[in-house]
């Protein structure tokens, strides 16, 4: 019996995930939506939205997010391995990852995960900052904490939908 690998980056056409960003004081709005996904081949590709949410503004960019069963890219650069081992490694410049945990317990508003992936990353090598995401199996990313350098930013999921998985 082959078991299969949680799911850390569903692509499902209709998910919503919407996320607060609290970034230099300000709270700003952030929802990610998967407008569209083709199969083709062993390759799952999804058309996806991005609309920031700021006082006064929305800028809404559109972006591919793909699955070839080892990774996950997003715009073709690698977000995370399909099936991630710990201590797990991989470049897309001028970002650095690593898998640090497997496992991990998160509280955001949308509610409590567990057996979450907890990816740990350096801009420029550190010289530029650091951050974390954690992704919740079935759901994806629940949570970021930038500490880069022009940027910093902590991001949270507070509500999400995925079509025939629920949602909160």
């Amino acid at each position: 019996m082959k078991l299969e690998a949680p799911d850390f980056f569903p692509l499902v056409a209709g998910a919503v995930f919407e996320f607060e960003v609290d970034r230099a004081g300000s709270r700003e709005g952030l929802t990610v939506e998967v407008l569209s996904v083709e199969v083709s081949g062993g390759l799952t590709k999804a058309a996806c939205r991005r609309t920031e949410t700021r006082p006064g503004e929305n800028r809404a960019r559109d972006f591919e997010a793909t699955s070839d069963g080892l990774w996950v890219r997003v715009d073709g650069e690698k977000e995370l391995p399909c099936v991630p081992v710990a201590g797990m490694k991989w470049d897309a410049p001028p970002v650095s990852s690593r898998v640090s945990e497997l496992g991990a317990v998160v509280s955001v508003p949308a509610g409590s995960f567990s057996g979450c992936l907890k990816v740990s990353y350096l801009v420029a090598a550190g010289d530029a900052g650091s951050g974390e995401r954690f992704y919740a199996p079935g759901v994806g990313l629940v949570r970021e904490d930038c500490a880069e350098e022009s940027a910093p930013f902590e991001s949270r999921l507070v509500r999400y939908s995925i079509p025939g998985q629920g949602g909160s």
